[in-house]
């Protein structure tokens, strides 16, 4: 991943009249730090027009509520973006070491929504994690499975996971194990009960381990195995254990509600996005994962997507995060939740989640050439480089 001093390869000094000494800066989509005499980061801004929004800036007078900046800033350093989602990747890592307090605020913005469990623990259980509790460390054993569209997503997929799995609801009562009390759910033949002793907490434990991975891409197994299993009970008359298997594979179908559509593995979490390059006529392929981010290459139409399907195989292998949660970068995550569950989708932008299945070179070569055919009628009908003006002014002096 590129520290801000790669990204930010454009830079001017503010001296003069302020339309010559900014004529630096492209007149396109990217983001700015704007910088006093010391080096020290001023403001940060981002959006479609970088020297328009940069002009703007330096040129509003102060007030009780915003400093001078034209007599602060002594330099811009400022980054060319291709398309809105390459800009918002971009801000968080030269915010992350620039500015910190404007990276803090950002992300409390960006959340995204996990579930997590561990399966080793005495009394193993599902919970919601934000990417704030797992930047905080909250969740350094266990697995992670996401992410979810919010809180409430999470929280169906922690019932439903229980569900399932016949997990237990009632972790105190389980840390008694074995003279804990069951709950009604032993009634209903929906918990084994370890915490009463009439089951090894060792098989609760396993089920805990099969749940993990009953999200995303492993759900299609598990409905597989248990409809076998439903139609041996049927066949053996065992009609309360079918209906009861019946009722868990309708249930299973909350797993693939919208809220969770991009859920899986965080262990083998990483997106895949084609987007708009800096160029005209070219898009630029990123990887994202757990670990950050990184620009796999740039190509134009006609690519037979092989070359770069390699370079993505290999980007993702840099960024999935470690064996069992996200990684470092649960910003990057949080974003990337933010952009595949929230943000309307920017126009010629392609998304998708890889991970384990990895990505094949037709299809990124048809993704390349859908991203360049909706870039090219975006600005035939617009005018502009696609997508909506997205500017995000943060800072200490001149704050607006």
């Amino acid at each position: 991943m590129a520290c801000a001093g790669d990204l930010l390869t454009t830079c001017i000094e503010v001296e003069g009249e302020l339309a010559r000494c900014t004529l630096g800066l492209a007149s396109a989509r990217g983001i700015a730090v704007l910088e006093a005499a010391d080096g020290t980061a001023v403001q940060v801004v981002s959006g479609a027009d970088v020297r328009r929004l940069v002009r703007r800036r330096l040129d509003a007078p102060g007030g009780a509520r915003r400093a001078d900046l034209r007599g602060v800033v002594r330099r811009v350093r400022a980054a060319r973006c291709g398309s809105a989602i390459e800009s918002d990747l971009v801000f968080l890592e030269v915010t992350r070491e620039l500015a910190g307090g404007v990276h803090r605020a950002v992300t409390e913005r960006w959340v995204g929504w996990f579930a997590h469990i561990d399966p080793e623990s005495a009394a193993p259980r599902w919970v919601k994690a934000s990417t704030r509790e797992i930047d905080a460390g909250r969740f350094k054993r266990g697995w992670l499975v996401g992410p979810f569209a919010d809180k409430h997503a999470a929280a169906k997929a922690v019932e439903t996971l229980d569900y399932l799995f016949d997990l237990c609801r009632y972790p105190r009562e389980l840390e008694k194990s074995p003279g804990g009390t069951a709950c009604a759910y032993k009634g209903m033949g929906l918990c084994p009960a370890a915490c009463d002793g009439s089951e090894p907490v060792a098989a609760l434990q396993g089920r805990a381990a099969a749940s993990a991975g009953a999200v995303g891409a492993g759900l299609i197994a598990w409905r597989e195995t248990n409809t076998a299993e439903m139609e041996r009970a049927a066949a053996g008359q065992d009609f309360e254990r079918a209906e009861l298997l019946k009722r868990k594979l309708e249930k299973s179908e909350d797993l693939e509600s919208r809220g969770m559509a991009w859920a899986g593995r965080a262990a083998e979490m990483a997106w895949l996005i084609v987007a708009p390059g800096v160029r005209t006529g070219w898009a630029r392929v990123v990887v994202v994962g757990g670990c950050g981010w990184c620009v796999v290459g740039d190509a134009r139409e006609g690519c037979t997507g092989e070359a770069l399907a390699r370079a993505v195989r290999e980007g993702g292998d840099r960024v999935i995060g470690d064996p069992r949660g996200v990684g470092g970068r649960a910003d990057v995550v949080g974003l990337m939740s933010w952009w595949a569950y929230r943000a309307a989708a920017e126009r010629g932008c392609e998304m998708t989640m890889i991970g384990a299945r990895g990505i094949d070179g037709e299809w990124l070569g048809q993704a390349i050439e859908r991203c360049l055919r909706g870039t090219q009628e975006g600005r035939e009908r617009d005018g502009h480089d696609s997508g909506e003006d997205r500017v995000i002014e943060c800072g200490g002096a001149g704050r607006g």
